[in-house]
C-alpha cells in the first residue's frame, strides 16, 4: 500500500505572534473560568480558546 494516501497532510504552519499570544491567554483565562469555574477550568481548553482568538 502507498504510505502517501495513508499519512495525514501537516499542519499549515501559522506565523508566531509573541505579542498576540501573551495578551490573548489571559482572555482565554478568564473566559474559560467564568464559563466552567475554578473546578472546571482546564489548562487545554485555554490553550484551544487562545488559539481561536
Amino acid at each position: 500500500m502507498d504510505q502517501r494516501l495513508t499519512q495525514p497532510a501537516p499542519a499549515p504552519k501559522r506565523a508566531r505572534n509573541s505579542s498576540k499570544t501573551k495578551a490573548d491567554i489571559p482572555v482565554a483565562g478568564r473566559a474559560e473560568f467564568a464559563e466552567r469555574g475554578f473546578e472546571g477550568a482546564r489548562v487545554d481548553a485555554i490553550a484551544e480558546r487562545g488559539r481561536r482568538q
